[in-house]
């Protein structure tokens, strides 16, 4: 194939607000909790006077504080009451996760502790920093589900009598639950009406347009951290259903070696890995009773499954801006006869790389247990392949590649990856 220039640059700001997007899918349709968390601590942190980078730091944090979270049960969980149980399991999962994604690291230890009391919180041996965020994301995560414990007015706002409460409720848990000093700061910032006209999700984004450069923002991501983010991603899809469960990354892996196979370059391999890891990004928009529905999809059902391809496009874009990964992930149900989606493509409108993806991402499904169907048989998967490659849908010579070497293939197709993370090639 023709030479493909990759830009392996990715938008660490519009990330956060993509894996926040992502986390209000998995729990209760657009609430966007992780932007108001966000934003009031941030607010929180000028006001404190920290560094500039402490507060985009913070406000990152706050975006991401819920990246745990792999169930709408999960979210309902932490939404009972003030100091719900079972939280330590999503606060474990969200720290291994970005331990496990060098770039991101450094926020691991905060997400561990942000559903610690301060009481506690104080006397563990960590930085005083993390000690810091951790405090001020519980505060502001405190904050905005006590808001949603009263009534709206009639224009939707939150009432004066409901602002007096949250104050006086978390002035009462001060010095035991939240930080002295964070709670005065916060009081003082809860009693003017602009912190609270300014928690909407699209002053919140406009703002992160505004913000003065940081090192930690402006930092160039080497190929293996972008590759790592990625990996975030994938893990947080694929948690969403343990049918998908380490989907993405199979499909990374296959995709990769086929490519390899096929003979394209280094370079090609590891941008084929890559979008196999992010290619289904657009499900967490998906309903989870439809992902998990043990029978056939009806109309509008189907229709709600094909919109994922589109949804991961747009999301990649806000990442890595119009990069051809963009394209590829896009098209991974795209078919060589226009019987795919979404666009119809069909012929030479579908390059090399999403043939490549659209082989592997068939492949994989297949070889994995579904609700509606156990675990085919290699036989069985080669039996429909074969059948969509005779009718023009799925390219021949990716497919030929597969054939050679079926059993490899479909070994690595149902060997569970393991519990962290897999090293990229």
């Amino acid at each position: 194939m023709s030479p493909v220039n990759i830009e392996w640059h990715v938008n660490l700001r519009q990330t956060f607000f993509c894996i926040a997007r992502a986390l209000d899918s998995i729990g209760i349709d657009d609430i966007n909790h992780g932007h108001r968390v966000g934003y009031m601590a941030y607010a929180c942190a000028k006001a404190m006077e920290w560094s500039e980078e402490e507060c985009q730091l913070v406000f990152s944090l706050g975006l991401i504080h819920d990246c745990g979270v792999a169930q709408k049960r999960d979210f309902y969980n932490l939404l009972e009451n003030m100091q719900p149980d079972n939280v330590r399991q999503h606060c474990v999962r969200g720290y291994e996760l970005l331990s496990q994604c060098p770039p991101l690291a450094l926020f691991a230890d905060t997400i561990l502790y942000h559903h610690t009391p301060w009481e506690e919180l104080k006397h563990i041996d960590i930085s005083d920093r993390d000690k810091r965020f951790a405090a001020l994301i519980f505060l502001a995560d405190r904050v905005d589900y006590l808001k949603e414990l009263y009534p709206r007015d009639e224009f939707s706002n939150v009432t004066q009598e409901a602002r007096n409460e949250v104050c006086l409720e978390i002035g009462r848990l001060s010095g035991t639950l939240f930080e002295r000093d964070l709670v005065r700061q916060m009081q003082s910032l809860l009693s003017k009406e602009f912190i609270w006209f300014s928690m909407e999700p699209y002053h919140i984004e406009a703002l992160s347009q505004t913000l003065p450069a940081t090192p930690f923002f402006e930092q160039k991501l080497e190929l293996g951290d972008i590759v790592a983010i990625a990996m975030l991603m994938a893990n947080i899809v694929d948690a969403k259903s343990q049918f998908t469960f380490y989907h993405s990354q199979k499909v990374a892996e296959i995709c990769h070696s086929l490519a390899r196979q096929l003979g394209l370059n280094s370079e090609m391999q590891k941008a084929l890995y890559l979008t196999g890891l992010v290619h289904d990004i657009g499900k967490l928009h998906t309903p989870e009773d439809i992902l998990h529905k043990p029978g056939k999809l009806n109309e509008s059902e189907y229709l709600c499954i094909q919109r994922h391809s589109t949804d991961s496009r747009y999301t990649l874009q806000m990442m890595f801006g119009e990069s051809a990964v963009c394209d590829w992930a896009a098209n991974h149900h795209e078919r060589l006869d226009g019987s795919g989606y979404p666009r119809g493509l069909q012929g030479s409108e579908i390059d090399l790389p999403s043939r490549i993806i659209a082989v592997a991402d068939v492949f994989q499904a297949l070889t994995q247990a579904r609700p509606y169907r156990g675990r085919m048989s290699l036989e069985e998967v080669m039996q429909i392949m074969s059948h969509e490659v005779s009718c023009g849908r799925l390219d021949s010579k990716v497919f030929d590649v597969l054939v050679k070497n079926e059993k490899e293939y479909y070994e690595l197709s149902i060997q569970e990856s393991s519990p962290g993370w897999v090293n990229a090639p």
